[in-house]
C-alpha cells in the first residue's frame, strides 16, 4: 500500500500515509501533526511512526511545534519514498509496483529499531528546551513520554500514546484549545440572519492627519471616495493636506498616474 501524497495532509491524514509500506508526495504536498495546537497528541501512532521514520530529532520537532512542512522540504527525511514535481499517480503506483517485486517482507515504520540510549538523550533534551508556557501544558510532556517509547517494542509504546491521549482529552487546557479552534473559525462565519446587501459606500472621515491618516485617506482616494480629513488645529490638517498633495504630485513626476487623476484626487 502506498500513499499517494497531493494538497495537505495532517494529523490523521498523515498518520494514515505512515502506517502504508510506502508514501510519494508532490513537492508542494503539506504535512504534519498539529494536535498540540488543540492540547493533544497524535492519536493514530504518530508519535511511534513518525519518529522511526524521520529520526527522533525531526520527529520531536514536527509534533511539538505543531506546524505543516512542505514535501520538499522533507524530501530528505526518510518520510518519503520520493517526492515529485508531476504525474503524482504514476510515481506511486510505479513504487507499488517495486515494492510488490522485491517479494521479501514489505517495509513497515513498525519493524524499525530505535537505539535506546539515543532516544533517552534526545527526548531528555527536548525536554529542557520546553519554555515555562509548554511546561504547563501537559500535552507537551505527554508528547515527550509518548516518543521515549519509541526504544520499546511497538504495540507498547502504541499503547502509550493511545493512554495519553485519552487521558489529555477531558484536560481544561485541551477542552479551552479546541473551543478556541472552533470559536475562531465560527467568528469568520456571519450567521445567516444577519445577512445583508452592503450599503453603498461613496464619503469617509478620517479622523487625524498624521502619517497614519494621510495614508488612508490616499487609499480611500485612490478607490474613488471622497474623504473628510479631520484635525486638531488647522497647521495640523494643513500639514495633512499638504502630504497628500506631494503624494500626488510625485506620482505624476514619475508617470505612474495621469495630472487629471491626481487633480480630481
Amino acid at each position: 500500500v502506498v500513499a499517494a501524497i497531493a494538497g495537505v495532509a495532517l494529523g490523521g491524514g498523515l498518520e494514515l500515509a505512515l502506517s502504508c509500506h510506502g508514501r510519494v508526495a508532490l513537492e508542494g504536498a503539506r504535512v504534519g501533526l498539529p494536535e498540540i495546537s488543540l492540547g493533544l497528541i497524535p492519536g493514530s501512532g504518530g508519535t511511534q511512526r513518525l519518529p522511526r521514520l524521520v529520526g527522533v530529532a525531526t520527529g520531536l520537532e514536527m509534533i511539538l511545534s505543531g506546524q505543516p512542512r512542505s514535501a520538499r522540504q522533507l524530501a530528505d527525511s526518510g518520510l518519503f519514498d520520493q517526492v515529485v514535481a508531476a504525474d503524482l499517480l504514476a510515481a506511486a503506483c510505479a513504487r507499488a509496483s517495486e515494492l510488490a517485486a522485491q517479494g521479501a517482507q514489505l517495509p513497515r515504520a513498525r519493524d524499525r529499531q530505535l537505539d535506546a540510549d539515543a532516544v533517552a538523550a534526545q527526548v531528555e533534551q527536548a525536554r529542557f528546551k520546553l519554555n515555562a508556557r509548554q511546561r504547563l501544558q501537559p500535552a507537551y510532556a505527554a508528547v515527550l513520554d509518548a516518543v521515549a517509547a519509541t526504544a520499546q517494542p511497538f504495540e507498547q509504546g502504541l499503547a502509550l500514546e493511545r493512554q495519553l491521549f485519552l487521558g489529555l482529552v477531558p484536560t481544561t487546557p485541551a477542552r479551552a484549545l479546541r473551543y478556541q479552534f472552533k470559536a475562531e473559525r465560527e467568528a469568520s462565519k456571519l450567521p445567516a440572519e444577519l445577512q445583508a446587501p452592503p450599503r453603498a459606500l461613496q464619503q469617509i472621515a478620517v479622523i487625524g492627519a498624521g502619517t497614519m491618516g494621510t495614508g488612508i485617506a490616499i487609499s480611500a482616494l485612490d478607490a474613488g471616495l471622497g474623504v473628510t480629513l479631520l484635525e486638531q488645529d488647522g497647521a495640523a490638517l494643513e500639514r495633512g493636506r499638504q502630504r497628500i498633495s506631494e503624494h500626488y504630485r510625485s506620482r505624476v513626476e514619475a508617470g505612474k498616474i495621469k495630472a487629471t487623476v491626481a487633480a480630481a484626487a
